[in-house]
């Protein structure tokens, strides 16, 4: 492998362990937001269930009064009678748009059966009105049960953040069970106004129901306390509502410690009575609805704030995968360009060329490498032209002896030549003497 095909392996390779990570982080915050959506698609439910609940309240108590012979009020039930069917008909409409559970749905299905059965039996006087008030009693425990389960299968009942879980305590455990306290102390008290008589156990029941009261309003109170101190904007928003609904509840007892509990005569009027308590827990439904609006805004900002948390790291990664990959290139380059120079001075020198140039580029280990193969060059280049110029020495002494030996082999010749001309001379006098 070349050094760019080993440093994308390792580029790959750590991509591969910011990839992982940053996975498990994706998925993390997509399950959050998940969770918050589901949530925030419930609370529509959750409300209209709430509503149903208290029109089947204030239904109790008119049912009571009608079936005690209370002329008045029992002119109002048929209205009420209809905005417990309206109200009805929207949690049915909003369970399905949510795809509640088959358990939802056959405990809602169990509600709207028992609320079939027992209107017209409210409607025909078929029914005293201390039956009328349990069977009531019983279809509002079905609908806080169907509340309890909504509220888990939703998420609601175990949202993350403490702000709104608390807020979600309050609101929508402890407010609900708290109305329907006061909702049956509003159908007895008003049974026994209507009859002019508290006969002791409906003394110790009012007793029992005013003590749960007053611990639901202060289990209440603490929630929206923690909610107000890990939210700021919640409790801008809740805390005057609730001072209000509190006074409210607290002048209702009053009112039923006054006219019932601690009575000499039962002689209060009981529309009045009742108007009072019905003021009281449709203001408790309405600080729910306040409190439903808050908590609809804090889980969109979640989704919200989770969102952009998203972008700013997706921004980062691109951001950071963009710089790194610049970097790489660069580096890449800074070290291949240098290796193929050296590589290439080295081809050169191999081949007997010493002219190729050398170029250097800072004073890293490159650097350094480039430097020595320059360096190396040089003495080359240096040795061959010792060499060369002992070489052109050499021969031109080479030459010169070689002329030498020529001469002297001339004069040799010419030695000899002149040696037989004498010898010749010799001989020549030697016959003529």
């Amino acid at each position: 492998m070349g050094l760019a095909q080993k440093f994308l392996a390792l580029g790959i390779l750590a991509f591969i362990m910011v990839l992982i990570p940053t996975s498990l982080y994706f998925g993390s915050v997509f399950a959050e937001i998940r969770v918050a959506k589901r949530e925030e698609a419930a609370i529509d439910a959750v409300v209209a269930l709430n509503r149903a609940v208290q029109f089947t309240q204030t239904h109790r108590g008119l049912s009571a009064s009608a079936l005690n012979g209370n002329e008045a009020l029992a002119a109002r039930r048929p209205a009420m009678r209809d905005k417990v069917v309206q109200a009805m008909d929207m949690v049915e409409t909003q369970l399905k748009g949510i795809a509640a559970t088959e358990q939802v749905m056959v405990l809602w299905s169990d509600a709207r059966k028992r609320w079939a059965s027992l209107e017209p039996s409210v409607a025909g006087g078929q029914l005293k009105a201390p039956e009328s008030t349990r069977l009531h009693t019983q279809l509002i425990a079905s609908l806080l049960i169907l509340n309890e389960e909504l509220l888990s299968e939703s998420g609601l009942s175990r949202d993350p953040q403490p702000a709104t879980y608390s807020l979600i305590q309050a609101s929508l455990i402890n407010l609900p069970a708290m109305a329907e306290n006061l909702g049956i102390m509003r159908a007895q008290g008003v049974g026994f106004l209507t009859q002019g008589n508290l006969p002791t156990e409906g003394r110790a029941t009012l007793q029992a129901l005013k003590k749960r009261v007053l611990e639901l309003q202060g289990e209440m109170g603490r929630n929206l306390r923690r909610t107000a101190g890990d939210s700021a904007i919640m409790k801008a928003a809740l805390a005057g509502p609730a001072d209000t609904s509190r006074a409210s509840v607290e002048k209702a007892l009053a009112l039923a410690e006054l006219a019932l509990m601690g009575a000499v005569e039962i002689n209060h009027p009981a529309p009045a009575y009742f108007d009072e308590f019905t003021r009281t827990i449709d203001g408790l439904y309405e600080f729910n609805g306040l409190a439903m609006g808050s908590l609809h805004h804090a889980l969109d900002e979640r989704v919200n704030s989770l969102q952009r948390t998203q972008y700013l790291v997706v921004a980062l990664l691109l951001l950071g995968m963009g710089i790194a990959l610049a970097l790489a290139v660069t580096f890449i380059r800074s070290i291949t360009g240098p290796v193929a120079d050296a590589v290439a001075v080295a081809k050169a020198v191999a081949d007997g060329d010493l002219t190729a140039t050398v170029q250097v580029r800072g004073n890293n280990e490159l650097g350094q490498l480039m430097q020595a193969m320059a360096d190396m060059q040089g003495h080359l280049a240096r040795v061959v032209m010792r060499v060369r110029q002992g070489s052109e020495s050499v021969a031109t002494a080479s030459a010169e002896i070689a002329q030498g030996n020529n001469d002297l082999s001339a004069r040799t010749e010419s030695q000899a030549s002149a040696l037989e001309e004498t010898a010749a001379s010799m001989e020549e006098l030697s016959s003529t003497v």
